[in-house]
């Protein structure tokens, strides 16, 4: 248990530095939009796919990590897919 509480408080302070950067780096700005690029999209649990109103998102999954995220979307397609490796 000692671990995981541990864990969750890194977590924590990560979160909270990463959201003091972006406050920094970008004033006035609610959010980021980062670009994964994939080669294989049908491997992620979708948890909402848009409505027809909705035209900025296409559909919302959940990863597991920031690994492989850009701002460039021309970018994103150089990270590939992760099958194989």
């Amino acid at each position: 248990m000692a671990r995981s509480i541990g864990v969750l408080m890194q977590l924590d302070l990560l979160y909270t530095f990463c959201q003091d950067e972006l406050r920094r780096r970008l004033p006035g700005e609610n959010w980021k939009t980062l670009y994964r690029g994939t080669h294989d999209s049908e491997e992620y649990n979708v948890s909402k796919v848009a409505t027809a109103t909705e035209t900025r998102r296409a559909a919302l999954v959940q990863l597991n990590n920031l690994s492989s995220f850009t701002s460039d979307p021309e970018v994103a397609w150089e990270f590939g897919s992760a099958r194989g490796r």
